[in-house]
């Protein structure tokens, strides 16, 4: 249908908004005109209908984290999963080089940074099963990776100084490259070019619609860690009529500047924005992740065998610098979107808001940290007090996905009893968004739904955590509302008056999990973009 026709959808059954239980939805102009039952259908006359004989219907979701090109891009590569064993890596290392032309890079993606290291694997290893071509395998949380001595030298790396290049104890390097030294490791690899990201993208989208998702926070626009900027792609699928999605891009923060780079974002927010694509928010990485040591922690890590590694990780920005720069996008109107998953850097975080806060006022920004696996007391409850919502990404919390034992192991038992603690920090006032931050974890919307519910993937009973879970209704609004409230999606994530209609039809029922439930169609301005 057409996004200025009048439609009104009967025999449905709403659910996962406050208008839960209406039976008919009136669509006009790409926006819900009313949502009601029976009085609606007879007040509607002659407009045109369908009838979805039952079905159920919910806001569309919106992923509030989500890298859509580096994703659809690692589909088209070799990759391997965190389950894969060592051997099962070099196989595959082994076929992809056997078919690369001469000169050419081989990337694998998908690897255990954790297994690696507890089997203390470096270059030396990666160079006995493929020394010819430059090898790189990034690891399964995309903040690190393995490289072998070709793969150093090609990006002059072999020699460089980085604190995020890890050395043995001889100070060579042993091939593992962290964090922000990853743009440099793949410096010398050509991008892809604009078509084939175009053509990427809406690959991407198409997979994104098929979940139900209807919009999403792209979480760094920018070069990134071998990935490419993704706003080209974004404005020409925009420009050709093809950008059906909503995008709300946080712009990324380039950690080697400083805040000579501030009037360059400030530039970019009003370039970018074109048709559904905007660039409302800031990225800045706080800290990195648990598998390779660099998530800020209060307590030092742990090897393998329980000794400890006498560091706690490492803050990606100095806090100062963090302070000064967020108050000012803060006065800018920027909404600031922090990563940090150790309970030291969420808490340098609620700290450089608060600043932002006291410094400017509640101003209407949106800020939001992403991930937040650990938080000291007291923290949940400065979340609420500083109007600041959480990005949870909730796959990450299943008994099944991450290997809580592992864990265990690397950061010890105090800080394990404040891990992910969902119902604590739901009691505390925390308000949620859900992201997948695909290409991390699935996109897959129901299943992170799940993951919150049940703290498992599956339907185990006995999933540790499992009393640290949300409510059902808790987890589809911050996966819908929430999320749409947080990346500046206004109007989409509700089904009531005056909302966008942007919402999804099922085939069976997603809030049965004795029932196989699919999505049918995605609609998005009263539109059908999936189906």
């Amino acid at each position: 249908m057409s996004g200025d026709t009048t439609l009104l959808i009967t025999g449905v059954r709403v659910r996962g908004t406050a208008s839960a239980g209406a039976s008919a939805l009136l669509v006009e102009g790409g926006t819900i005109r009313a949502v009601g039952d029976g009085d609606l259908v007879e007040a509607s006359g002659g407009t045109r209908r369908i009838d979805l004989d039952g079905r159920v219907i919910t806001p569309g979701f919106i992923d509030a984290h989500v890298h859509p090109l580096a994703a659809e891009l690692a589909l088209g590569g070799v990759s391997v999963t965190p389950d894969s064993t060592v051997e099962e890596c070099w196989q595959q290392v082994r076929t992809a080089a056997a078919s690369a032309s001469a000169g050419s890079w081989v990337v694998v993606a998908g690897y255990s940074a954790i297994r690696f290291s507890a089997e203390r694997i470096t270059r030396r290893e990666l160079d006995a099963v493929e020394a010819e071509h430059p090898v790189v395998l990034i690891n399964s949380d995309r903040h690190g990776a393995l490289a072998n001595t070709a793969a150093l030298h090609a990006s002059g790396l072999l020699d460089a100084e980085s604190g995020f290049l890890e050395r043995s104890d001889d100070g060579a390097p042993t091939g593992i490259v962290n964090e922000s030294t990853l743009n440099a490791l793949f410096a010398a690899v050509a991008p892809p070019d604009a078509a084939t990201q175009q053509r990427v993208m809406r690959a991407a989208q198409r997979r994104l619609h098929a979940l139900g998702i209807v919009g999403w926070q792209d979480a760094f626009i920018g070069e990134i860690q071998g990935s490419p900027d993704a706003s080209a792609a974004y404005r020409s699928l925009a420009e050709g009529g093809l950008l059906t999605a909503r995008v709300s891009g946080a712009l990324g923060w380039d950690r080697n500047r400083g805040l000579d780079q501030i009037d360059e974002l400030v530039a970019r927010r009003a370039e970018l924005p074109l048709g559904r694509f905007s660039a409302p928010a800031v990225k800045i990485f706080v800290d990195g992740v648990h598998e390779s040591g660099t998530a800020a922690m209060r307590a030092d890590y742990f090897d393998a065998s329980g000794a400890p590694l006498g560091h706690n990780g490492v803050l990606a920005i100095e806090p100062e610098l963090l302070k000064t720069a967020v108050c000012r996008l803060d006065a800018l109107d920027f909404d600031v979107h922090l990563h940090a998953l150790g309970d030291r850097a969420v808490h340098e975080g609620l700290d450089t808001l608060a600043a932002a806060r006291r410094s400017n006022g509640h101003r209407g920004t949106r800020h939001q940290i992403a991930h937040v696996t650990f938080l000291e007391n007291g923290d949940a409850e400065r979340f609420r007090a500083l109007d600041v919502t959480l990005n949870l990404q909730p796959v990450w919390t299943a008994d099944d996905f991450l290997d809580f034992d592992q864990y265990l192991r690397y950061v010890g038992p105090e800080p394990m009893g404040r891990m992910s603690r969902l119902a604590d920090w739901t009691r505390a006032g925390v308000r949620f968004a859900m992201g997948s931050d695909w290409p991390v974890s699935t996109p897959d919307p129901l299943l992170g739904i799940h993951a919150a519910v049940h703290r498992s993937l599956t339907r185990d009973s006995t999933a540790r955590f499992a009393e640290q879970a949300l409510t059902r209704d808790a987890a589809w609004q911050a996966y819908t509302a929430g999320s749409a409230w947080s990346s500046r999606l206004d109007g989409s994530g509700r089904l009531e008056a005056g909302s966008l209609a942007d919402f999804v039809v099922w085939d069976g029922d997603p809030f049965d999990d004795e029932v196989e439930s699919s999505v049918a169609q995605t609609w998005i301005s009263g539109e059908v973009v999936h189906g």
